[in-house]
């Protein structure tokens, strides 16, 4: 099999290529500003008899050429300039409401530390927003509004992130930091979207802690335990 791509630059235009499961081909350039990569002779992928395979899309050969002001080389610079456009496409996405405020803080009323506050936020978002999801243009990418996923009572994996974003927000009390962790906080956060991730890992934390307390053993220390997002 041939395949051939062909990339026409503006004046003073970049570019970035990345590869994956190929070697990377250096492109020609056949004009000024104009590009071709050209592969030939590629072996098909044949899975015809191999049984329990991935998807035929995650063992294929893939290139992704990006330009502009988003092509970026590097893997760090990539997931950075990524992390910034997820960040443009979910600002304000997690903004509470005076409901969603509200419902916070009727939901926390009286606990005594940050885990308890987690546990019965979590807990009313896994048992009232059902789960659905609709893949559908930049719908994979961007979650809903966090009143609208309030209001309608469903989402997927973003939207429940956002609703538990949201409804965490609605209840903190802003305090000050040490310095030292308001520094390594700060580091750490220059890479966009950790603030983000570390919200969803803090939700999957606290389902797997609740997990591991009912499988405990009955003599098990049950206190104790802290909670580190960062």
């Amino acid at each position: 099999m041939d395949e051939a791509l062909e990339l026409a630059l503006p004046p003073s235009g970049h570019y970035a290529d990345s590869w994956s499961r190929y070697t990377p081909v250096k492109p020609i350039e056949t004009a000024d500003n104009h590009l071709r990569w050209e592969i030939k002779d590629m072996p098909g992928l044949d899975l015809e008899n191999v049984h329990a395979t991935p998807s035929w899309d995650a063992l294929a050969a893939r290139m992704t050429v990006m330009w502009g002001d988003e092509a970026v080389n590097g893997t760090e610079n990539q997931w950075r300039a990524f992390g910034l456009w997820e960040d443009q496409i979910e600002a304000h996405r997690p903004d509470p409401t005076p409901e969603i405020i509200a419902k916070a803080q009727e939901l926390t009323a009286g606990a005594p530390d940050l885990y308890t506050k987690l546990n019965r936020i979590t807990t009313y978002i896994q048992k009232n927003i059902r789960y659905f999801i609709i893949m559908k243009g930049i719908g994979g990418w961007q979650a809903h509004y966090a009143a609208d996923i309030y209001r309608n009572r469903y989402g997927d994996c973003k939207d429940k992130t956002t609703l538990l974003i949201s409804n965490a927000s609605g209840n903190r009390r802003p305090r000050p930091l040490p310095g030292r962790r308001r520094r390594r906080i700060a580091r750490r956060l220059s890479i966009p979207m950790l603030q983000r991730i570390s919200a969803t890992m803090s939700s999957l934390l606290l389902n797997f802690r609740k997990a591991k307390k009912r499988s405990a053993p009955g003599g098990a220390r049950k206190g104790g335990e802290r909670q580190k997002l960062f």
